[in-house]
């Protein structure tokens, strides 16, 4: 990420944070497969966590990913590699659900035992890159998603104009959310 910006785009939860009696402190979630995890992981979960002012952050190795072949590393090593990268970070915080499952992992799945466990007053922000949300149609039951948390995107090299090509159906879903804070928190990123 040297030399780039940083483009945070956040949608509204509206079902999980708009009726709640006592909104807390959101939570982010960076999930992947961190085989091995590497500083541009954690700088893009720290420069998230800046940008949207997140206590916590947790860091999620996935177990078994439905959409790539199965990580080399085994789900304890890549386990360690995660504890013993965010070592000494406050903000940081492994999260270890998926790693404890033995069929294929889907964010939605996971989304709702976060939601079970946090209840639905905390915030549960996904960070994930314009590459990867470009192609959330194809993601298990990517529509409930929206209901379940927001999502920061984050610029990726090469996908300057992701807004651009996102896939009719996801357009759909992410315009009337679309929250753009770029002049209410001016910072080195572009937060919208």
């Amino acid at each position: 990420m040297t030399g780039d910006r940083l483009q945070v785009t956040k949608t509204d939860a509206t079902s999980v944070t708009r009726h709640a009696s006592r909104v807390t402190q959101p939570i982010g979630l960076l999930g992947g497969t961190f085989d091995p995890i590497h500083h541009g992981h954690l700088r893009l979960a720290e420069e998230m966590g800046a940008a949207l002012g997140l206590d916590e952050v947790r860091i999620m190795p996935t177990g078994v990913p439905p959409h790539r072949p199965r990580p080399i590393a085994d789900a304890t090593q890549r386990r360690a590699m995660v504890e013993l990268a965010i070592t000494g970070n406050p903000r940081f915080r492994i999260e270890a659900i998926e790693l404890e499952k033995t069929g294929p992992c889907y964010m939605v799945d996971t989304l709702e035992v976060l939601r079970a466990e946090l209840g639905a007053d905390t915030p549960i922000v996904l960070v994930v890159g314009a590459d990867v949300f470009t192609g959330l149609t194809s993601w298990h039951e990517w529509q409930r998603l929206f209901d379940l948390c927001h999502f920061a995107v984050a610029l990726r090299p090469g996908h300057t104009n992701w807004e651009r090509t996102l896939p009719p159906a996801l357009e759909r879903q992410y315009r009337p959310r679309r929250r753009d804070q770029a002049q209410a928190h001016p910072s080195p990123w572009r937060v919208t």
